[in-house]
């Protein structure tokens, strides 16, 4: 059978290349075809009697090569195994699913499946049996038990009925005693000492015999009560134990237990040995069926698999391969490379783009960890040698062929990647993609700016701030809702169109898949991944989301030259779309990076050959419900907050949600005291702040001074005050409180714009008189009316100057000769020398003064109708209202 198109000379020389030797490595630039060459090579090498193995790093990357190798089979060679894909697809393919090793097994051992079915039915009948027989049992043995319980209760209440029986018996004899002794001392004591010593009734003697009698007769009184006790515990254990002996006789009566113990015993063993039998029996028909997995595997001529697959299962390297195949090597560590050319008896071939992205490893740094570094870092084309040390192509290499005509790409699609790489390496791609196919033409007309393929989505002029999670991995709230909704947007332009969510970070990506669920986005036709997860994918809309904004200084995924990790993951994330690219950017932001980075020469080649779209267009506000809901599954909003007025504490793990809704209440002003702002905390609160101040909302920040603020190298007060936020400076600040609306107040040890890891508490105060009360203890409101009057005071002077230097220059100080600048003192502005040690001065003339202060037109705050007129007075300058003395406003000049 043929591919689809037939292959051009340079796939043809590449697999006479590969045929011809024993490694050779196949450099396939997106869109050339490397694909359906490899798929040719093992069609050949099948045809020639060869067996093939075919490894990739991942299930996706695994599926693209596989598939088109299966197509080239004939249904009889498909059925029988001749391709095998091990381990578990990604791809919904009929043809790849079909053809993994779980299918044949199971198609091949039909007999054995249904027999297998048949023993597993028996044997969770036998289970269910065994389990109903054991439970009858322990329903006699309960019933014994219960009984034995119950006649050990009756005995020993009828111990404890006797022992109480005698106890009374002995304290009803020990009080008779006692009182017949009572009598016979008052006899005693009448009697006169003659009557006394005839009859022997001494009173001392009898008092003596009475004390020993009421000690005996306490002591027995007690033995009494004690028995008393341990006849009703008797009592109550007797009556515990008929109902638990009624009990096991309602449990027996319930499981109809009929038969005796030794019938149930019989049972039992036979029941037990049956299950033995069945369960052997699935052993043995398990057995059976991996052994023709095995049988499978060793019979087919195409085994397609992962390399950690190959490495952990023995299966695989049973038996030898001719020819491994190993597809998309850039990516994959050496070592795994090794483990796959160990199993070929002839020859390997090594395919992938050394442009695209290198492995994965955590052990980047070459002085720590030098083994890593070499072996983990480098991509198999450089540990071979096809790559020099300053990574340019041998070209002379011969194990080396190259492909450069691309079939995937727009025109002006591959001509961007052509600019940000393969023009450098001297194989620039030749387009020979068909404009008019059904992807790239129903990509090209979706829109963002539908007949366009390449579209720069600026979100600068809505310059939305980027966060970091607990991982460190970026997010960005406001470029995410812009993605989803132009992915939206062009999957509702075609039934069949498809379109890829690209960006570099995890954390983004659980943020446009949570928002693409809330759109309705099929993810058949909406695929959301990082760049490493699309290589070897293509879509016909790719939508890339770079994040980065501020305050955060430009990560390292994105900055660097040629060949950098920069560069080769702009050119997958570019070269996945077939129809149009948009990438999303904060071009003010990333334009900081100078001449040299791929990354700039990515934003000026759109920007050049590009539509470019405001973002704003797709999302005109940062307070939109759709960002603010993305906000709070970021942050796994959702407790309530206290509806009274009492205050509650909160640990530094629950305030930010509370703060957060109490942010999103607030309609009037928000003042914040935060001694300290990090860059962290602050990106994770932004979107809330901006959500209000969009809102109306007047939001202050009172904060140290700007050292100790910084954050990436970007300065975090300047970036608020950008974003509309008013910054208060205040010198050794420790207060830490928020006040919001004058209804809600927040008090603690927690920096709120700054805090980490460490314990804190926050009181929230939700009773309105105690939330003025605090504010005003702290000067929670004060200062921050202070600090408008001083900004208001300073623009009006700054202006006040500017009006007078159009005037005329600075006169020279009339003592020292220098120049002179403008000083605004207590009877209004002079003139005064720029030199400290010169106290020379230029007074102003009052008229010039107040002819800049009308032309300066200033609207008085207080009525709103009059203008500021400049006056002197017996404190010196000031500006009152022209409508004096209606109007009685008055402020500083």
């Amino acid at each position: 059978m043929g591919a689809e198109r037939p292959l051009n000379p340079e796939q043809q020389a590449s697999i006479r290349k590969a045929l011809g030797q024993e490694v050779a490595f196949i450099w396939g630039p997106p869109g050339t075809g490397k694909t359906s060459t490899l798929a040719r090579l093992v069609e050949e090498l099948v045809a020639a009697g060869e067996r093939v193995l075919i490894a990739s790093h991942t299930n996706a990357a695994v599926d693209v090569a596989f598939e088109p190798v299966a197509e080239q089979l004939s249904p009889d060679a498909r059925e029988q195994g001749a391709a095998v894909r091990v381990g578990t697809p990604q791809r919904r393919s009929e043809l790849v699913q079909q053809n993994t090793l779980d299918a044949i097994v199971e198609r091949r051992s039909a007999s054995l499946q249904a027999e297998r079915q048949a023993a597993e039915r028996r044997k969770e009948d036998l289970e269910r049996r065994l389990q109903d027989i054991e439970a009858a049992l322990g329903a006699l043995e309960g019933v014994r038990q219960a009984d034995a319980a119950l006649r050990a209760a009756r005995d020993a209440h009828t111990q404890a009925q006797q022992a109480l029986e005698a106890a009374r018996s002995e304290a009803a004899a020990a009080h008779a005693q006692i009182t017949a002794l009572r009598a016979r001392l008052q006899e005693a004591e009448a009697m006169g000492w003659l009557r006394r010593a005839l009859t022997g009734m001494h009173p001392a003697t009898i008092r003596q015999k009475l004390a020993e009698a009421e000690q005996a007769g306490l002591a027995s009184a007690q033995r009494a009560v004690v028995r008393e006790q341990e006849a009703d515990v008797a009592v109550a254990a007797l009556r515990q134990a008929e109902a638990a002996y009624r009990a096991a006789l309602a449990r027996r009566e319930r499981l109809g237990v009929t038969a005796d113990e030794a019938e149930l015993r019989r049972r039992q063993r036979e029941t037990t040995e049956a299950l033995q039998s069945a369960q052997r029996r699935l052993a043995e028909i398990d057995a059976a069926i991996a052994a023709l997995a095995r049988v499978i595997l060793r019979e087919a001529r195409v085994v397609a698999t992962t390399l950690a697959r190959l490495s952990i299962m023995d299966e695989l390297l049973a038996e030898p391969y001719d020819t491994v195949v190993v597809d998309e090597a850039s990516i994959i560590p050496v070592p795994y490379v090794w483990l796959a050319a160990l199993v070929a008896k002839r020859r390997v071939v090594v395919a992938g783009d050394f442009r695209q992205l290198p492995p994965i490893a955590m052990g980047e740094d070459e002085k720590r960890y030098p083994r890593a570094a070499r072996w983990l870092t480098r991509d198999v084309f450089e540990a071979a040698g096809i790559l020099d040390s300053d990574h340019r192509i041998r070209e002379e290499d011969k194990r080396l062929a190259k492909l450069s005509r691309q079939y995937r790409m727009h025109p002006d699609i591959g001509d961007l990647v052509n600019v940000l790489v393969y023009e450098r390496d001297g194989n620039k791609l030749h387009h020979e993609v068909d404009a008019g196919s059904d992807h790239v033409r129903r990509g090209l007309h979706a829109p963002p700016e539908p007949g366009h393929p390449l579209v720069l989505c600026d979100t600068s002029d809505a310059n939305p701030w980027c966060a970091k999670d607990m991982s460190r991995s970026r997010y960005n709230l406001y470029s995410a809702v812009v993605a989803v909704r132009l992915a939206a947007l062009a999957a509702g332009s075609h039934p069949a169109l498809t379109v890829g969510l690209v960006t570099p970070y995890r954390a983004q990506v659980r943020l446009l898949q949570t928002l693409a669920e809330h759109y309705g986005l099929a993810s058949d036709r909406v695929r959301i991944a990082t760049v490493h997860r699309f290589q070897g994918d293509q879509q016909d809309v790719i939508i890339l989301d770079l994040v980065d904004g501020p305050p955060h200084a430009i990560g390292r995924m994105l900055k660097g030259g040629h060949v950098s990790p920069a560069t080769r993951l702009l050119n997958v994330a570019c070269s996945r779309a077939r129809g149009k690219l948009v990438v999303v950017a904060h071009t003010a932001h990333l334009g900081r990076l100078t001449a040299g980075h791929s990354l700039i020469d990515l934003l000026g080649y759109l920007g050049h050959h590009g539509r470019w779209l405001d973002a704003r267009a797709v999302l005109a506000r940062h307070d939109d419900p759709d960002v603010m809901a993305l906000a709070g599954v970021v942050h796994r909003d959702g407790t309530p907050l206290p509806s009274g007025a009492e205050p509650v504490l909160y640990n530094e793990t629950a305030f930010f949600s509370a703060f957060r809704q109490d942010l999103a209440a607030a309609r009037h002003q928000v003042v914040i005291f935060s001694p300290y702002i990090h860059v962290n905390r602050l990106a994770q609160l932004v979107p809330h702040l901006r959500a209000a101040v969009e809102r109306g909302v007047q939001v202050a920040v009172v904060t140290r001074f700007e050292r100790g603020a910084e954050g990436d190298g970007v300065g975090l007060h300047q970036e608020l005050a950008r974003i509309g936020v008013h910054i208060v400076p205040r010198s050794n600040l420790h207060e830490k409180l928020a006040v919001i609306d004058g209804r809600v107040a927040w008090f603690g040890s927690l920096n709120i714009l700054s805090h980490s890891r460490s314990t804190e508490w926050m009181m929230r105060f939700g009773d309105p008189p105690v939330v003025q009360r605090l504010a005003e203890v702290t000067g929670a409101v004060t200062v921050v009316e202070r600090s408008e009057r001083r900004d208001a005071l300073r623009a009006k002077r700054q202006r006040l100057q500017a009006m007078l230097e159009a005037r005329g220059s600075p006169p020279p100080c009339p003592t020292c000769g220098r120049p002179t600048r403008l000083v605004f003192g207590r009877y209004g502005p002079f003139f005064g020398c720029t030199s400290p040690r010169c106290k020379g001065t230029v007074n102003l003339p009052r008229p010039v003064v107040q002819a800049v202060v009308d032309a300066l037109e200033l609207e008085c705050p207080t009525c709103g109708s009059g203008r500021l007129r400049a006056r002197w007075g017996k404190n010196g300058a000031f500006l009152s209202c022209s409508h004096y003395p209606e109007c009685r406003h008055s402020e500083d000049l």
